[in-house]
């Protein structure tokens, strides 16, 4: 088989076969690994009962397309798609998914502040832990600042902190945006700030 006909059978099968699994769950590292290295020895292979020397590291053949040849790193991409129904549980909060999982996992409170609780099931535990990634990449959009906590949500457009970081003094530690915006004329209470 051809290099190319070898790449289109890794992207369009192998490659594609776990997808719809690596959305829901988290796929174990070794997992990763092993589906990583069935990937090199297709590549690598002249045929199936040979052993195959590796002319690249899996790193290289990992890259994009301009330096490699464009091929998963398992665990990155299923981080990827956890994260990606992370981001559905929070824009879209009238799916089916989002109103079974809020009424299970959290009633109370908004996916973004909820905690592991007492037995959850694999697929809520995998989804927290790309949270996590979700995370390091979002910020509030203030609006009217009800949701958004001073203290404790990312909501500062600063580079290097996006959280306050000073004590809690006049307000409490529980203390909303809202409380630091005039409401009529939406403007900065100048002397909280």
């Amino acid at each position: 088989m051809s290099k190319a006909g070898k790449e289109v059978l890794l992207k369009a099968v192998i490659q594609a076969i776990p997808m719809c699994i690596l959305q829901c769950f988290e796929f174990p590292r070794t997992l990763c690994d092993d589906l990583e290295s069935l990937c090199r020895k297709v590549w690598w292979a002249q045929n199936v009962e040979n052993k195959c020397l590796a002319w690249m590291a899996c790193d290289k053949l990992c890259e994009p397309k301009r330096g490699g040849l464009g091929f998963w790193k398992f665990h990155h991409f299923n981080t990827a798609m956890l994260a990606k129904q992370c981001w559905r549980l929070v824009t879209d909060e009238e799916s089916l998914v989002s109103c079974t999982l809020e009424a299970r996992y959290f009633p109370c409170t908004s996916f973004c502040e909820v905690k592991i609780d007492f037995q959850p099931s694999y697929v809520w535990r995998s989804t927290l832990k790309a949270r996590e990634v979700l995370e390091m990449g979002c910020q509030w959009n203030i609006g009217d600042g009800n949701k958004v906590k001073i203290w404790g949500s990312k909501w500062v457009p600063w580079k290097n902190a996006s959280k306050v970081i000073t004590i809690p003094c006049l307000l409490g530690p529980d203390a909303y945006v809202c409380d630091l915006i005039k409401p009529v004329e939406s403007q900065w209470r100048i002397k909280l700030v």
